[in-house]
């Protein structure tokens, strides 16, 4: 990932309407799932650069693997969590299963999708979680894709198919980000324009505050929402999934 983008997490994981506002949202899915849980092991993949793995420790043991060096020394700082070095799909220094493993918006940096969705199946203990995010919609992308690295955008369909195929069982699958869609639409419209042969360089900044709180009270109302139902179109796509069970082998079969 651009070191543009790594300087500003930081900050935008404070005060920026959007990342505030997904955080809220993992939050509320964990706790209509954990409830008053204080015993539970949690793996966040790739959020060494977030505020989430602080919060989650309510719920018990977090573990966050991060792949960047610079991130990890100055989240080990600050954070008071364990964090380790490591990324998917082959290194990931742990041990055991884990019955939460949170996966944002890191799938989409990854060559191959599906081995890495089958190694972190691996990790989940039966009757486990994934809850995972990834950015959606081909027709979004742009500079802001290419400064962070992405090998996609997804669709639902195309996140419901790797997450089969790796071996989850989805138990919800919707989009979020819905109601400012237009205004992203546009927003990396003007991006490729302007982009041109310049090289790209991270470009998200915390808005104005009217705007921030503007665009912040519209994700609220959006979450209230989505308590409820599931959203057809948006900019992101929010999965939960549990490991599929594997079928009893057929009598005299030897399985591994």
């Amino acid at each position: 990932m651009d070191r543009t983008a790594y300087r500003s997490f930081y900050r935008l994981e404070r005060s920026h309407f959007w990342r505030i506002a997904k955080r809220r949202l993992i939050l509320e899915v964990l706790e209509r799932r954990l409830g008053d849980a204080r015993d539970r092991r949690i793996l966040d993949i790739g959020g060494g650069a977030s505020l989430l793995p602080g919060c989650l420790r309510r719920w018990g043991e977090v573990i966050v693997i991060e792949p960047d060096s610079s991130t990890l020394e100055f989240a080990r700082r600050i954070s008071g969590i364990d964090i380790r070095a490591g990324r998917l799909p082959h290194d990931l220094p742990v041990e055991g299963r884990f019955d939460v493993i949170t996966l944002l918006d890191v799938l989409e940096h990854i060559e191959s999708d599906i081995d890495a969705l089958v190694r972190v199946r691996k990790l989940l203990s039966p009757g486990g979680v994934l809850i995972c995010t990834v950015p959606a919609l081909k027709i979004l992308w742009g500079p802001h894709d290419v400064t962070l690295h992405h090998h996609r955008r997804y669709s639902r369909p195309g996140l419901r198919r790797v997450m089969e195929e790796s071996g989850f069982r989805l138990l919800r699958l919707t989009y979020y980000t819905s109601f400012l869609l237009p205004v992203l639409a546009a927003q990396r419209g003007i991006q490729r324009i302007r982009a041109g042969r310049r090289p790209p360089v991270y470009q998200v900044r915390v808005p104005s505050r009217p705007v921030n709180a503007l665009l912040g009270a519209i994700m609220s109302g959006e979450r209230r929402i989505l308590r409820r139902l599931d959203l057809p179109l948006g900019s992101s796509l929010l999965a939960v999934a549990e490991s599929r069970p594997s079928r009893p082998a057929a009598p005299g079969v030897k399985t591994e």
